[in-house]
């Protein structure tokens, strides 16, 4: 029984790296397409950065980048966890 819990939970952990190295790949696509379609503005560029300084209000985003991340990792982790043990206990009935 200890041998079976212990292995749902390693495959928890094997499906949520295996959805943070999807979520990885998805950025670094989506990043390698917007440099190559991104051409750049001067003049609108110019416009932005006075609204910046003279216009937007100062502050930090809470978490950092690697908030969302960590959250999808940890809630990937734990359904799967939930689903596999469900499953599990209704097999053993």
């Amino acid at each position: 029984m200890k041998h079976r819990k212990v292995r749902i939970l390693m495959e928890a952990i094997a499906a949520a790296l295996l959805a943070a190295v999807v979520l990885i790949a998805l950025q670094i696509a989506s990043g390698i397409y917007l440099t190559a379609t991104h051409v750049p503005d001067i003049i609108e560029s110019y416009e932005q950065v006075d609204y910046l300084q003279q216009e937007m209000s100062f502050g930090g985003s809470a978490g950092g980048p690697w908030l969302y991340p960590a959250a999808a990792f940890v809630a990937v982790g734990l359904i799967y966890y939930g689903i596999r043990t469900f499953f599990a206990a209704r097999r053993n009935r």
